[in-house]
């Protein structure tokens, strides 16, 4: 299954604010592929200071799915929407290059970049 997954075009999700880890943790219990780029930063406090991971793009994730069976991604608690510019786009080519995406992922992974 895994061969059919790696076809798909990756898509930029929007959701609610603050949610970006909790719609990824939905979506890869149901099984999709996820990117969710997130930089480490500290954060002070009166009391203490605490790191924090954050989204490198908040209010947004990366998800590899079939784009004419979107329903269940639409229907997870805290998705708004699949960003597009019109549904022209979203059948005839994906709207991320996959190699950019792969590479992002690897610099963020390796703690480049």
């Amino acid at each position: 299954m895994k061969a059919v997954v790696d076809n798909y075009p990756w898509f930029a999700l929007q959701t609610r604010s603050r949610y970006e880890h909790f719609v990824a943790a939905m979506l890869r219990g149901k099984g999709y592929e996820l990117f969710l780029p997130v930089y480490t930063c500290q954060r002070r406090w009166s009391d203490r200071i605490k790191e924090l991971e954050l989204p490198l793009f908040p209010g947004y994730l990366f998800c590899r799915f079939n784009p004419l069976d979107r329903f269940p991604i639409l229907v997870t608690p805290g998705v708004i929407q699949v960003r597009l510019t019109t549904r022209k786009s979203l059948l005839s080519r994906p709207p991320f290059n996959l190699g950019c995406l792969d590479n992002l992922g690897l610099s963020c992974k390796s703690g480049k970049g």
